[in-house]
């Protein structure tokens, strides 16, 4: 009774801290980059646009404050320590806030050698916003303000109509899943494919090391943990699936193919944004004489992510010349890796402005994209930088499939499952998610040249432990070392955050 009350307690406490909260606008503009759908930066504030000079005189008000947190904070013998998080898709722009002012301050009360300054890099992802903008707006990648209103219901009907006609096969795939699962609980053993490889992958490699790995190491460093749940609560989730599954297989056809293949159409569109803008794209837009619009043929990369990291290395190599270091590490969720991807691409093209980023850590946490667009980014990135590591953070292969949202009435399965599944028809292995425990077990021999500086860490659940859901990851100190640690921690108490940081 004492857990569930503490659980009950911490969902409560989860619940007000998002809906109640009031945001602390000053405290964010020192931590956080806020985006519209259109990729410019907005005031969270007053929700004015900032480009130009404005979005600078941000961005270095940012590093300002950065400068002196990093004063008070570090060790004396320890380098300036930056963390930039980017979110992933599902996130509206109020909720993406609070949850950046919430990692703030549980960011504070780190001790110095876990400490980071973060930088939130948000942006407008909420289903119902983008799946409006697919519906009126989108049209194969450009906006259409004039002809997306009038073909409106031609699109709407034809989701849907699509989405009915693949009921067959999402069905399919959403019972054999389903089954295999149950199958598993039942008897310890794996039926389906993907698993069987997975565990043979796992079995094969040296046992875990704590990190750093030794650079000799040939494989990569990965570890799962362990899956306990209460028999009571098997029995309820079963009970209750039953119970709810002629209305996940209507909402499967309708609000998953119908629905949500066009607001994750419009997720990718908005992430494409924060890196390349899709004005970029259209000579039209350009402004001035002939010269102007010739150099636009030669225009780097403008969205605001990638001039928030032209900035950023232009400041650090400044604070360098005057004898003074920095770290930074990456953190995607999600969607997130999407966007750090197209970063990573243009660092190790040897980019003039961003290979120098002192880049330590890249950490991806259940990453939405696919395992060959993680893979073409990362690797390249790393041969090249011989002192970056990448650290895979996945969710326990069971608690991915049997991931439980809208009390059972949309088929079960995280995100990840969802995209695989539903949104995506993978033609090879390497065209399913990055961020899935189950896919990335059989792909590893794509990192085998830098195997020394991988770790892949699949989380454990024990009973009402984080991170066993998709959105968990952002509840968990994920800028502690422990955390993508293999030989670390495989859980966390929901109420990590009440007890003392190690």
């Amino acid at each position: 009774m004492n857990r569930i009350a503490a659980v009950l307690f911490a969902g409560v406490a989860l619940f007000a801290s998002v809906g109640c909260t009031q945001l602390d606008f000053d405290r964010l503009e020192r931590h956080a980059l806020q985006c519209d759908g259109e990729g410019v930066v907005v005031d969270p504030r007053t929700d004015t646009e900032l480009t130009g000079e404005r979005l600078e005189a941000r961005i270095a008000a940012i590093l300002s404050a950065a400068e002196t947190a990093c004063a008070s904070h570090r060790l004396p013998e320890q380098p300036r320590k930056l963390l930039i998080h980017v979110h992933g898709g599902l996130n509206g722009r109020t909720v993406s806030l609070k949850t950046a002012q919430r990692i703030v301050a549980e960011m504070d009360h780190e001790t110095p050698g876990n400490w980071h300054y973060p930088v939130f890099f948000t942006w407008d992802s909420g289903p119902i916003s983008t799946w409006w903008e697919h519906l009126t707006l989108l049209r194969h990648g450009r906006h259409a303000p004039a002809f997306g209103p009038i073909t409106a219901p031609i699109y709407l009907s034809t989701d849907l109509a699509v989405g009915a006609a693949r009921t067959p096969r999402s069905w399919l795939f959403q019972l054999g899943s389903d089954a295999a699962l149950a199958y598993r609980v039942a008897t310890k053993t794996s039926i389906l494919p993907s698993w069987r490889n997975a565990e043979a992958a796992i079995a094969l490699l040296p046992a875990a090391v704590p990190l750093p790995a030794p650079a000799d190491r040939q494989f990569v460093n990965a570890a799962c943990g362990e899956y306990h749940r209460r028999a009571w609560r098997h029995g309820v989730r079963f009970v209750w699936y039953f119970a709810t599954l002629p209305v996940s297989l209507a909402t499967s056809a309708v609000v998953v193919l119908g629905m949500g293949q066009g607001a994750w159409d419009g997720m990718l569109h908005r992430a494409s944004n924060l890196f390349y803008r899709y004005d970029e794209f259209d000579l039209r837009t350009v402004r001035g004489d002939r010269d102007t619009r010739r150099a636009a043929l030669r225009s780097r990369p403008t969205g605001p992510f990638a001039v928030f990291l032209r900035q950023l290395a232009k400041h650090i190599r400044e604070r360098h010349d005057a004898g003074e270091y920095y770290e930074v590490t990456l953190v995607g969720h999600s969607m997130g890796a999407i966007i750090l991807n197209d970063a990573l691409s243009l660092m190790a093209d040897s980019d003039e402005e961003l290979g120098d980023l002192p880049i330590k850590d890249i950490v991806y946490m259940a990453p939405a994209c696919s395992i060959e667009e993680g893979a073409r980014s990362l690797v390249p990135y790393l041969e090249r930088n011989p002192n970056a590591s990448f650290h895979l953070l996945t969710l326990h292969p069971l608690a991915e499939v049997d991931e439980l949202n809208a009390y059972g009435a949309v088929p079960r399965g995280s995100l990840l499952e969802w995209i695989d599944n539903f949104y995506t028809s993978p033609t090879s292995p390497t065209d399913r998610r990055f961020g899935k425990w189950t896919n990335i077990m059989q792909a590893l021999h794509l990192f085998r040249t830098v195997a020394h500086r991988v770790t892949v860490k699949g989380f454990g659940v024990k009973y009402d432990s984080v991170p066993q859901m998709h959105g968990d990851f952002n509840l968990c100190p994920f800028w502690r070392p422990e955390f993508r640690d293999p030989t670390g921690p495989m859980h966390y108490p929901p109420d990590w955050a009440q007890k003392p940081p190690r």
